[in-house]
């Protein structure tokens, strides 16, 4: 729902929290949203953007409408409290306080409360640049180049196609349209991160697919992964493990069946579909505050991106902050994939295909009649180079051969990601491309170097991958005696604490310690005349002596071979230790 300017009045969180779910349902709300309760967030949300008259009166009809809504909305408060608390990144909480002050700045400078040179250093400010790293200034060349590697040409010069490869029909004709525009627009968004107005614009725009028509009215986000990944998410991060179950392909009476018995646990529901809301009627609302929608799609599992539907307003709130600090921001590319795979009909897709694989032929048999009948022969590569530079023809057609192969390649991919064999296959083939040219480009194809693509999360998520490999790999059993002989050593070895105590005890009591010091220096002296006396020695410089004086035979003799073995050079730490 459209809300315009600010609030007038002093809001607790509560407060908000009701303001932001009348500002995040979608247009058609009313349908499963009974309409005394929309009626009541309506005029909670007039109350509280109305000059107030009276403060102190507006305070206490501000407090009656909470108070109402949580009886009218059931479960709707018990379900905030479950959820645990998380945090903006502070790189968002950065940037919006930037903005503020930014905005304050030009509030100033707008209505002529400061002076010109005040002015000027306000323009110098709000045109300061953002030193934190970001996506590299990207010119309009740079994206008609991207536009040529990935599909040929800028979109432009391929909606002339579609009259030459002869896409006819209205049907047809406004899918080729949509598949342009879409593809358009995945070039300039691939240029950057994701923005909020571009998955904002994404979320609106899947309000259109048939799938999920039924759940239109809903508050939904998209999660990048599949359905798991976004149940791990919830189940895992928004709330806890315990108090959220998981459902499969059930059908409303049973879900319904399952929220009467249990009346305390978040229900996440997996779904292909849902052309069809199964919420209508009365008696679904009171569940409605613990219901999780995740779609569970083909398109879902095809373009690795999830829908998550929830009619609480905080679900959704905490699901995005999550899913930007463990994986980020969706990419622009993943998004604009799972619109063309749910709004371009997979068989207009391959007509398209067959159009212009025809005409590619047609292209080269022109090419093959041109070369016969101006060079004479057809293989003569230095006489092809010749032609193609100096006939613009030719040339012309050898662009446009090139234009449509780069599309056909390109919907080849789309449709190799809808069947799973080929997308594994064709995922595999890509990253292996991608790390060979890594390897080749920046490490001089050295084979000594290996390269490992981590997909999901992006780079924030890479060490935690690294993190959890080490914690669940197998290691070989130990011993008992190499357990003791390491707990022995390690436990013996003073650490930085006792180093730096005993260091500072005989550097800063001056001439009180000066004997003490003076007999351990004749004692050293006395024990340079043997080899005991100089592991002793040793082991007076580092502290330790009292401490190895208190162990036990076994123990000492352990010790006396970890500090033999430092001598030799060719032993690692980890053979000394466990010898």
């Amino acid at each position: 729902m459209q809300i315009e300017g600010l609030p007038k009045a002093f809001l607790r969180k509560e407060a908000r929290e009701y303001i932001d779910l009348y500002q995040s349902l979608g247009e058609r709300a009313e349908v499963f949203l009974p309409n005394y309760v929309f009626d009541n967030l309506k005029s909670f949300v007039r109350l509280c953007y109305e000059e107030p008259i009276d403060p102190a009166r507006q305070q206490a009809e501000i407090q009656k409408y909470l108070l109402k809504f949580q009886e009218e909305i059931p479960g709707y408060s018990d379900v905030t409290l479950m959820l645990y608390p998380h945090e903006d990144s502070k790189a968002f909480i950065y940037t919006s306080l930037k903005q503020k002050f930014n905005q304050k700045l030009g509030y100033f400078a707008d209505h002529d409360i400061v002076d010109k040179q005040k002015k000027t250093w306000i323009q110098n400010i709000r045109a300061g640049h953002d030193l934190s790293v970001g996506t590299p200034p990207v010119t309009e060349t740079t994206i008609n180049y991207l536009a040529k590697v990935i599909i040929g040409n800028p979109t432009q010069e391929l909606r002339r196609f579609r009259d030459v490869i002869g896409v006819i029909g209205d049907i047809d004709e406004a899918h080729w349209n949509y598949l342009m525009d879409t593809l358009d627009q995945m070039i300039n968004q691939s240029t950057h991160y994701t923005t909020k107005a571009a998955k904002s614009n994404f979320l609106h725009r899947t309000e259109w697919a048939v799938n999920f028509k039924g759940l239109n009215g809903f508050i939904r986000t998209v999660v990048s992964g599949n359905s798991d990944m976004a149940v791990d998410l919830i189940k895992g991060e928004v709330f806890g493990t315990d108090c959220v179950r998981v459902v499969e392909s059930v059908k409303g009476d049973e879900l319904f069946a399952m929220m009467e018995e249990d009346t305390s646990s978040v229900f996440v529901v997996k779904v292909k579909h849902m052309r069809k809301n199964m919420f209508l009627g009365s008696k679904w609302f009171p569940y409605l505050s613990r219901i999780v929608v995740i779609d569970d799609s083909p398109e879902s599992v095809a373009s690795n991106t999830s829908l998550v539907f929830s009619f609480h307003n905080s679900i959704i709130n905490t699901l995005n902050k999550v899913h930007t600090k463990k994986l980020g921001a969706p990419a622009n590319t993943q998004l604009n994939l799972r619109l063309i795979l749910e709004n371009v009909n997979s068989k207009n897709l391959r007509e398209f295909k067959v159009l212009i694989d025809q005409k590619i032929e047609d292209y080269k048999q022109e090419l093959q009649e041109i070369k016969q009948e101006q060079l004479g022969e057809v293989n003569d590569g230095h006489k092809n180079t010749s032609l193609y530079k100096f006939d613009g023809f030719s040339r012309q057609i050898l662009v446009d051969r090139y234009s449509l192969t780069r599309l056909r390649d390109f919907i080849q991919f789309i449709e190799n990601t809808v069947e799973n064999n080929k997308r594994k296959a064709q995922n595999k083939a890509l990253i292996e491309g991608f790390e060979s040219k890594i390897r080749k480009y920046f490490y001089s194809n050295t084979p000594a170097v290996r390269i490992a693509t981590i997909l999901e999360g992006g780079g924030r998520n890479q060490i935690r991958t690294y993190g959890d490999y080490l914690t669940k790999r197998q290691l070989a059993p130990l011993d008992a005696a190499t357990v003791k002989r390491c707990s022995v050593i390690l436990d013996f070895i003073p650490d930085n604490y006792k180093r730096t105590l005993h260091n500072h005890f005989h550097k800063n009591f001056g001439v009180n310690l000066f004997l003490e010091r003076y007999q351990k220096f004749i004692t050293k002296v006395d024990n340079e005349a043997d080899n005991k006396g100089r592991f002793r020695n040793v082991l007076i410089d580092l502290g330790v002596y009292k401490d190895y004086e208190h162990k036990s035979e076994d123990e000492q003799k352990m010790i006396r071979g970890f500090v033999s073995d430092l001598a030799n050079l060719d032993k690692t730490p980890s053979v000394m230790m466990c010898r």
